[in-house]
């Protein structure tokens, strides 16, 4: 009988000792839980916060970019305007038109302010329609190809000015990475 009394003292201990375990193993969870939970929103919070730098980095630079391109922008845009009105004039005279005076100024934009600001693709239609104005400068259906040629490669040149070009994005982001 002392044997199952004993037998039964120590598996109430054994019991209580791990009902005790049991409750700071659970108290343990909980505050490594509630610590756990603590520490996700802080990073989180920090995260946010980073990232709204970053964005306000990356807006700011995008704004100062166009800020400095708009004034060539435009200017690409006046001159780009300017020589397709010419071509066309050329091409269908007014009754008014003084064609010695507008193949001249095509010839001027042609060697002068437009190399600056024109793409290849314009360049291309330049030198087609000029070809063509030298070997029709009575004009004619491949002069009328090449002035709707070099209206379209100067729409498609001022197209390109709006779509957003990844490469340049991620060389802006790349700037605005902590170091």
């Amino acid at each position: 009988m002392k044997t199952e009394v004993t037998l039964a003292i120590v598996s109430a201990v054994v019991a209580l000792v791990s009902a005790g375990f049991a409750y700071k193993s659970e108290g343990r969870v909980a505050r490594l839980t509630a610590t756990h939970e603590r520490e996700m929103v802080l990073l989180s919070a920090e995260l946010t916060s980073q990232h709204e730098r970053e964005l306000t980095l990356l807006q700011d630079k995008l704004k100062q970019q166009h800020e400095r391109q708009t004034p060539y922008l435009e200017e690409q845009m006046r001159l780009y305007l300017e020589a397709v009105e010419v071509a066309a004039e050329i091409t269908f005279p007014s009754k008014s038109s003084d064609l010695d005076s507008l193949k001249t100024r095509f010839w001027q934009l042609y060697w002068g302010p437009l190399a600056v600001v024109e793409d290849q693709q314009v360049i291309n239609a330049m030198v087609g329609y000029g070809n063509a104005l030298k070997g029709n400068p009575e004009g004619g259906e491949v002069l009328r190809r090449h002035a709707i040629a070099l209206a379209h490669a100067c729409r498609d040149s001022l197209t390109k000015l709006w779509v957003i070009n990844l490469g340049e994005f991620d060389e802006v982001t790349k700037d605005t990475q902590p170091q």
